[in-house]
């Protein structure tokens, strides 16, 4: 198959709020990753915009709030930080999408970076719903310029800078078949954001790292192995 015939297919596999199947626990960030793909073959028009638009909107609680899926039981679960991440790095899709930084930010300054989309029940999951200042910065970041220096301002965005280098730098030294933590650095790598600059060189020491350690690590190995036995995977092998 063709990669428009792959992308019309796994189009139509979506559920009915415009996410992928799978993984199960993640579907809004395959969804973000197959977007981004689309963007680099220039294969996006208004209604995948739209499409993908509806299907972060569908996971809203309230503005800058996330739910897992809109379905119970999923809609119950905790959402987690990946999926937060890859929102937020939807503005390479569209930079109009950078909106979903903004107020997840903002949310978060409301809220002291405490993102629980339903009440806690143990200390484990009181900790989880708080945002490290790493993936505080990445939503300042994707969100513009202003919540970019309000970050900075609060000091967050320096601590967050800090320890979204060492991430980036140390996930290119973990083991290959780690491949998770990876693609959010590639989910950051293709994202349009305020001041790039502060992470091309702990991203370039990153891809130094891959390539010297592993050969060429490029996008077809990542989706291959994350997405073994997928449409999504299928569509990545197509993408020269």
């Amino acid at each position: 198959m063709s990669k428009l015939e792959i992308k019309d297919k796994i189009i139509s596999s979506m559920d009915k709020y415009g996410l992928m199947p799978y993984p199960n626990q993640n579907r809004i960030k395959s969804t973000t990753e197959f977007y981004l793909l689309c963007k680099e073959q220039n294969m996006l028009d208004a209604y995948d915009f739209a499409n993908y638009f509806s299907s972060v909107d569908s996971l809203y609680v309230e503005k800058g709030l996330l739910c897992r899926y809109p379905d119970e039981p999923m809609r119950s679960e905790l959402e987690q930080h990946d999926d937060y991440i890859s929102v937020c790095c939807s503005c390479g899709i569209n930079k109009d999408f950078s909106l979903f930084a903004k107020e997840i930010f903002y949310y978060g300054l409301k809220h002291f970076f405490y993102y629980a989309n339903r009440p806690v029940n143990t200390f484990k999951e009181w900790l989880s719903c708080i945002r490290q200042p790493y993936q505080i910065t990445i939503f300042a970041l994707c969100g513009g310029v202003i919540t970019t220096l309000l970050s900075f301002i609060t000091l967050i965005g320096i601590i967050g800078m800090i320890q979204l280098w060492g991430a980036i730098i140390i996930e290119g030294i973990k083991n290959k078949e780690d491949t998770s933590g990876k693609l959010l650095i590639w989910q950051l790598s293709r994202a349009d954001f305020a001041f790039k600059f502060l992470i091309l060189i702990p991203l370039w020491i990153f891809k130094l790292l891959l390539k010297k350690k592993y050969g060429e690590y490029i996008t077809q190995e990542l989706f291959t192995k994350y997405y073994r036995g997928s449409l999504l995977q299928d569509f990545a092998k197509e993408i020269k």
